[in-house]
């Protein structure tokens, strides 16, 4: 563990230096905090603000039976394993698309057997992937249907605040220094992830997964039902699980040598189960949307 966190602090500092080209000065404070993390002290993975979503964004019609219908009598995963498997697999991916080298989940002690059963291996060789921002220009910071499906624009560049995002920073950049920025941005969340993945491992708790349990039973006892809406959305994106489902969407789209996406069986499984869990199959709709666009 010990070696991960100075492994990721070395990083860090590079980081670090290689922001003094630019206009944007990371905290003075950023690498110590890294250097401090202890995952018996618990620090609020703060939710990326969502982007705004497009005029022309729309949810097609479902049966109502599939929210209404209780499932048949088979053991179902309780909704921490369901919420944890999802955010592990997650950070999995995020780490293809970190320009960083970011600490593997060595050990899980909370959830270890969860992660056998699902056939997951705490330490998967993934080839990085690498994005492309070449294309992106101005004209694009100021086009709602761009920005509506590129959430790593929203991604916060310290870690007590929201603000001030990635778009924040960038607009007053020359353009060289855009896609370094981002980069850097992905990275700092990939690790915000992996730190409360391991809060989790090693207290069985996170502040996030409390608030998302929090939504799943408010909405489970509501009489009413979850329908789709933009009001209803945004509140599933304040959750991590929604919130880096709907990043990953974008991502995947502006990979530099894109190939044919792997449909991952235990992956889908999983998205499905939380999708159905939370009444919100609807919410694929916005995804697949962020896909295309």
């Amino acid at each position: 563990m010990e070696k991960a966190i100075i492994s990721l602090v070395n990083i860090l500092i590079i980081l670090l230096i290689s922001s003094c080209s630019s206009s944007y000065k990371q905290p003075e404070t950023f690498g110590s905090k890294m250097n401090r993390f202890n995952p018996q002290t618990e620090k609020v993975n703060l939710i990326p603000s969502a982007p705004p979503f497009p005029k022309q964004l729309s949810f097609s019609r479902r049966p109502a039976s599939i929210s209404k219908k209780p499932l048949k009598k088979k053991k179902l995963k309780p909704s921490k394993h369901l919420y944890f498997l999802n955010l592990f697999k997650q950070y999995q991916k995020l780490k293809t698309y970190s320009s960083a080298t970011l600490p593997n989940i060595n050990t899980c002690p909370h959830f270890h057997t969860p992660l056998l059963k699902e056939g997951f291996r705490y330490s998967q060789k993934n080839d990085k992937k690498r994005l492309n921002y070449k294309f992106l220009n101005k004209n694009h910071l100021e086009d709602l249907n761009f920005l509506s499906s590129s959430p790593e624009l929203y991604l916060p560049m310290t870690e007590g605040s929201k603000k001030p995002q990635v778009i924040d920073i960038i607009r007053n950049q020359d353009k060289e220094m855009w896609s370094s920025t981002i980069k850097k941005a992905l990275s700092y969340h990939a690790f915000k992830t992996y730190r409360e993945i391991e809060q989790l491992c090693q207290l069985g708790k996170s502040t996030n997964y409390y608030n998302f349990q929090n939504l799943l039973t408010t909405i489970q006892k509501s009489k009413s039902e979850f329908k789709p809406s933009r009001k209803n959305l945004t509140i599933l994106l304040k959750t991590t699980i929604f919130s880096n489902m709907a990043l990953l969407s974008s991502l995947r789209k502006k990979e530099l040598s894109r190939t044919p996406a792997s449909l991952n069986k235990k992956e889908i499984k999983l998205k499905k189960q939380i999708l159905t869990r939370m009444r919100a199959p609807w919410a694929q709709d916005y995804f697949n949307y962020m896909k295309k666009r």
